[in-house]
């Protein structure tokens, strides 16, 4: 009786070791995490972007949040595992704040697909994505809101306040470390 009981937990151990292993080999892994997300957003948490109208007065913006997801391996054992990432920054000011988002930017895997979306507190209009833009002889691609004006390679350059722009003059750099938050998708 002794004997059957060892017989049957050595059995379990076995087969327990086999689905683990085969989960592992059926692990899909997940392209690195596009570059491209930073050149939208050339910043770090903490930033400070200074501002200057042609009144001479000045505007802060501070990237109050910047997350970064992106997902390392999926197992394959489940439908809906996928390579998925993405990014989401916000940008606080004196008088309105501004979040943006882009996921799975030119990423094959993806079972949810490309979106982005701009949420603003102090205009409610939408935003739109202009691509190959001349701005001094070279081609761009930017988002524009009624405030704002976020450029491929350079971010955020302008924003708008009663009817006054400010442009870009300066960032204070406060962190130097972008924190990826990287997960293994076991399921649904």
């Amino acid at each position: 009786m002794k004997t059957l009981k060892v017989i049957i937990l050595v059995c379990i151990a076995i087969i327990t070791i086999i689905l683990l292993g085969f989960n592992f080999f059926l692990t899909e892994s997940c392209d690195k995490l596009n570059p491209t997300y930073f050149e939208w957003f050339p910043y770090h948490q903490g930033d400070q972007l200074i501002f200057k109208s042609n009144n001479n007065s000045y505007k802060t913006i501070t990237v109050n949040r910047f997350e970064i997801n992106h997902t390392k391996s999926y197992s394959a054992l489940y439908k809906c595992g996928a390579c998925e990432d993405g990014i989401e920054i916000a940008f606080y000011g004196d008088k309105d704040s501004l979040v943006m988002g882009i996921q799975n930017l030119e990423n094959p895997k993806s079972y949810f697909g490309f979106d982005e979306y701009v949420l603003n507190s102090a205009d409610k209009e939408n935003y739109y994505r202009v691509k190959d833009t001349l701005i001094d002889g070279k081609k761009y691609e930017f988002y524009k809101t009624k405030n704002h004006i976020i450029i491929k390679q350079f971010g955020m350059v302008e924003i708008r306040e009663n009817d006054e722009a400010f442009k870009i003059v300066k960032i204070i750099r406060k962190n130097k470390k972008r924190n990826i938050n990287e997960k293994s998708s076991c399921g649904c």
